[in-house]
């Protein structure tokens, strides 16, 4: 499959944005390509977030914002975190936090995550209402897109039988991890304090999340995955809205 096939794999995969006529299929290639689209899903959210800005206050746009994020990726990382939490959250064994995982019914952990989830990001998103604050904005969905191929590269897969992740699985493929890092440029070039603060927070964030699962799982997952994501995205913009009241 060629690289132009995977990039819109991966922006079928990964939004509602119509791509044909019919949804391609997940591409092994579309990995490469998952920080792109959250490039062009963050610049979608900013542009929406500036126009918005001259007509809606503070509150309003900030949820405005969240609900077009989430409706932008189908609920696809919301889907994962409930899940997530639904498992990890259950004090069970690893074979029955897979099962529980699986189960498309929602828990009330994972309604718990979804509404600290949310709330965090709106918060925060209420705070960046400053100019000089908006590429924070643009930047965090793509750095939780980063994410997801970190972990696709460096971790191991829970499920023996697979799953969709396992068609994107890289493990390994450390050129495609360097490839991912370009969208922290975003922070980096509106100040250094921005670009650290964010590569901090990312590879705490990262860090801590995928030893919590493998220690639970012995591996990542699909739905983990999505889980890091959100997590990723309310973190980076609740960093950017420390920044902003601290006057860093």
């Amino acid at each position: 499959m060629t690289k132009r096939s995977g990039f819109f794999s991966a922006l079928s995969f990964l939004t509602v944005l119509p791509v044909g006529k019919t949804r391609l299929e997940p591409s092994p290639n579309a990995a490469l390509f998952f920080p792109i689209v959250g490039v062009l899903i963050g610049l979608f959210i900013f542009g929406v977030d500036q126009f918005a800005t001259d007509f809606l206050f503070p509150e309003v746009r900030g949820l405005f914002v969240v609900a077009l994020l989430a409706v932008l990726s189908g609920g696809l990382h919301l889907d994962g975190l409930a899940d997530s939490a639904d498992g990890l959250l259950s004090h069970r064994s690893r074979e029955e936090m897979l099962t529980i995982m699986h189960d498309p019914r929602i828990g009330t952990m994972g309604v718990l995550a979804l509404v600290f989830c949310l709330t965090f990001k709106w918060v925060a998103l209420i705070s960046l209402s400053a100019p000089e604050t908006k590429y924070w904005i643009l930047a965090a969905p793509a750095i939780a897109r980063v994410a997801l191929v970190a972990g696709l590269v460096i971790y191991p897969h829970a499920k023996s039988e697979g799953g969709t992740h396992s068609t994107f699985y890289q493990k390994g493929k450390w050129l495609l991890l360097f490839l991912a890092w370009l969208p922290f440029l975003i922070l980096f070039l509106n100040d250094l304090g921005s670009g650290v603060a964010g590569l901090v927070v990312f590879i705490s964030v990262f860090y801590l999340f995928n030893q919590f699962v493998v220690g639970k799982l012995g591996g990542i997952t699909g739905d983990t995955l999505g889980a890091l994501c959100e997590i990723m995205e309310t973190c980076i913009f609740l960093v950017g809205a420390v920044i902003m009241a601290n006057g860093f």
